[in-house]
């Protein structure tokens, strides 16, 4: 009987950590991670390297990390059809869920759901015929985690499906000032929807 009962007991022990395995597991598939790092076009997405088409880069005299709109809204699960260039008004709309984000070209600001947002410092640009933003303006406007790695000059993205946000550490924030603005889109100049 002592034996059964050991067996029971680490029957259940068992099946508890299992369950809190898959717990774990569902968790990290709710977050959308984006990783790229600075003059380099492979990138990270969900623990998957890739490469993209064009590199990110600093932007001269604002020291901000640019990054491709497109590339990180797809890699971040936003679906092609929901983002939008005219090339008119060089306006790239962005829908995700319940918001619309809208970048212009040359402009140092995004309207989010019709209210205008300034960023002080770095202008949404062209660049490779792709539409680049700071990667920070482009945290904010979608409510994501960043972070960004001094080290590896790497600007992260995370977007948790879940309403409860995790903060991250910003333990490199204080000493790289490449990291304050920085978004990336990809601009299709021959009239694509971007």
């Amino acid at each position: 009987m002592k034996k059964n009962g050991k067996i029971i007991i680490l029957g259940l022990v068992t099946a508890n950590i299992l369950l809190n395995s898959l717990s774990v597991f569902a968790d990290n598939n709710n977050k959308k991670t984006v990783k790229i790092s600075i003059n380099n076009i492979n990138a990270t997405v969900n623990n998957t390297n890739t490469k993209m088409d064009v590199a990110p880069y600093i932007q001269q005299g604002t020291n901000s990390t640019m990054i491709p709109l497109r590339f990180v809204s797809t890699a971040l699960g936003i679906d092609e059809n929901n983002i939008k260039f005219d090339s008119n008004t060089k306006i790239i709309t962005i829908t995700k869920d319940s918001d619309v984000v809208e970048f212009q070209v040359g402009s140092n600001g995004y309207k989010k759901n019709g209210t205008w947002v300034k960023n002080n410092k770095s202008k949404t640009e062209i660049k490779d015929g792709r539409t680049f933003v700071p990667f920070r303006v482009l945290g904010e406007a979608f409510d994501l985690d960043v972070d960004w790695d001094s080290n590896t000059k790497t600007a992260i993205l995370i977007d948790d499906d879940v309403n409860d946000k995790n903060d991250l550490d910003d333990k490199n924030d204080s000493d790289d000032k490449n990291d304050s603005d920085d978004k990336n889109d990809k601009n299709d100049s021959d009239d694509k929807d971007n």
